[in-house]
């Protein structure tokens, strides 16, 4: 995995030198800011999972250069998504020995519309894009962005009911909060780290002009989605646990009701499993024109029609 990382890191240099060549002689110098809001998600194929989604946002700095209608671009971005997964019903089972020397089934069965997950990811971003603007102030750009995690956390609520099984006997032992057959409402928190990313990006949208006809900024309103091409689920850590975690002290008795939660992105469940972040929705630009005069807001054919309205 690291050696496939640096050649990601290569290829994005020898990119980003070409990029300097080509703006030497670009027509056009921008720095622009950008922010984007929209709906987020971290897609998987892990079994019994409902992904819901979320929201997320974008909020970058960088640098275009316009050659002729053609642009190109690059800079740096946060990216932070906040979303919420969904488990299907559950149960998992212990096979422990009562205070009695008996032997007894202790069961954890969790509702799935109680269990939640709200995962907040953080990645900084390097997008490098390529496009073209038109005539009727429309654009579009197309690219890919290399990013690494830099935070993330998972917040994890759940209701569960447990009971127990004595193999000789006919019912179950629920509703004995005495016993530790109870309902508990569960919550708790653990750090998540996932994988650099490979984003596949693209934007569309307007160009639109000050009011007076030279100025320095011009701006752009855009519909934007970036998928992530690569899975961003980490290798699985040696001391990945389940879902949940049963304390044991040093008598190796088991703390029953003060369960321990572990996120699913970070359990053994997800091992060979896929994470591809996705995120949808509307982008907003300023650009900075970055010449010695201020430019005219125009492609040649709006300075033509500029020039035939003057005589």
């Amino acid at each position: 995995m690291q050696h496939r990382k640096m050649n990601y890191i290569k290829t994005l240099v020898v990119t980003v030198l070409i990029l300097v060549a080509v703006g030497v002689t670009a027509q056009k110098h921008y720095v622009k800011v950008w922010g984007g809001v929209g709906y987020a998600n971290f897609l998987t194929n892990a079994e019994n999972l409902t992904p819901w989604g979320g929201g997320g946002g974008l909020l970058g700095l960088g640098y275009e250069i316009a050659l002729n209608r053609f642009l190109l671009s690059i800079g740096g971005e946060l990216d932070f998504k906040t979303t919420f997964i969904r488990r299907d019903p559950f149960k998992i089972e212990l096979d422990m020995i009562d205070t009695e020397g008996d032997p007894l089934v202790y069961t954890y069965d969790f509702s799935h519309d109680k269990y939640r997950e709200n995962y907040n990811i953080g990645y900084v971003n390097v997008p490098l894009m390529f496009g073209a603007q038109f005539s009727n102030k429309m654009y579009f750009l197309l690219g890919g962005k290399f990013g690494m995690c830099m935070f993330g956390n998972a917040i994890l609520k759940s209701h569960v009911k447990t009971s127990g099984k004595d193999p000789t006997l006919i019912d179950p032992f629920v509703n004995m909060p005495e016993h530790f057959f109870t309902d508990l409402d569960l919550k708790g928190s653990n750090p998540v780290s996932l994988d650099f990313t490979i984003t596949a990006s693209m934007e569309i949208g307007k160009i639109i002009y000050p009011m007076k006809k030279r100025s320095r900024i011009h701006y752009r309103i855009a519909a934007f989605a970036d998928y992530g091409i690569k899975n961003i689920n980490p290798e699985p850590a040696k001391d990945s646990r389940n879902i949940i975690t049963i304390p044991v002290d040093d008598r190796n008795q088991a703390d029953v009701l003060n369960v321990q939660m572990n996120s699913t992105f970070t359990s053994v469940l997800m091992k060979d499993r896929l994470i591809n972040p996705l995120l949808v929705g509307a982008k907003f630009t300023v650009l900075f024109d970055l010449g010695e005069k201020e430019p005219c807001h125009c492609l040649p054919e709006y300075r033509s029609r500029w020039n035939r309205k003057r005589r």
